[in-house]
């Protein structure tokens, strides 16, 4: 029995492609015969970066004498052109796993003797994404089946950091800002004022795309604290900047700092 995992990779995305959310169809792969037959438990598997995530693979033969290969295709890659990398193997049944960044992370769930080559990985991170193709070989035969996985690794939002833009007073107007360095998919941002006078914003005040808020005709109420939240499917992360409304020509610098969600 043979076992093969290649992984295909890519820096950068070509014009016109999406890295998130964007995901080809998966029509059924390879040609079914009653001998041989590859199965998957779904062709879209979530994991948030920093967890397992499991692709469910397994086979069906009545052949005694059959090999299979497991390979990735990053989507990413496809577009750029990036040949396939081998990341592991399994030949008599003994497992070999090359040396790429998959290596201290990467396994089988079960034993291979099952039949059921559902893929562990450990720890993810945002570049294990990618379109996985789990090839079976029966030795005896001509006929090799495929199935197909693809696994988006999420990211959380990084703590944010609010800025204030403008000169703070009376009658002026400012806007405050909010971004994360990181995320994927890429944040959304809700600014909303903290209590004592709680008071959450809309469009076209508050852009929830570019993390922007417009305060207009500044009062002196209109002093306090207000908060960005940072988030996606990952999860979310606060930042904060205390806005003081002077009555003279006063700048205010606004003091933020960022706290993390509980």
């Amino acid at each position: 029995m043979g076992v093969f995992l290649t992984v295909r990779f890519c820096g950068e995305v070509a014009p016109g492609v999406e890295s998130f959310p964007h995901f080809f169809p998966l029509p059924w792969a390879g040609v079914s015969l009653a001998v041989l037959e590859v199965h998957v438990g779904t062709s879209l598997v979530l994991s948030v970066e920093g967890q397992q995530a499991v692709l469910p693979v397994w086979y069906s033969s009545r052949s005694q004498q059959e090999g299979f290969s497991l390979q990735q295709h990053n989507l990413e890659a496809k577009a750029c052109g990036i040949s396939p990398m081998q990341i592991l193997s399994v030949m008599s049944g003994v497992v070999k796993v090359e040396e790429t960044d998959l290596k201290s992370r990467v396994g089988f769930l079960h034993p291979i003797e099952t039949r059921n080559i559902s893929l562990l990985i450990n720890a993810t991170r945002e570049q294990d994404s990618g379109q996985y193709m789990c090839t079976v070989n029966v030795v005896d035969d001509t006929i090799r089946n495929v199935g197909l996985i693809n696994l988006t690794v999420l990211v959380p939002p990084a703590t944010p950091t609010c800025q204030l833009h403008g000169n703070a007073v009376v009658g002026a107007n400012v806007t405050l800002s909010c971004s994360s360095r990181k995320g994927k998919p890429s944040p959304m941002y809700q600014w909303q004022r903290e209590p004592p006078t709680l008071q959450v914003f809309f469009p076209p005040a508050q852009d929830r795309a570019k993390g922007t808020l417009k305060l207009t005709n500044l009062s002196l109420e209109m002093s306090g604290v207000y908060v960005c939240r940072a988030e996606n499917q990952a999860g979310s992360e606060n930042c904060s900047i205390v806005l003081e409304v002077q009555s003279s020509e006063y700048v205010s610098t606004g003091s933020g700092r960022g706290t993390q969600s509980p």
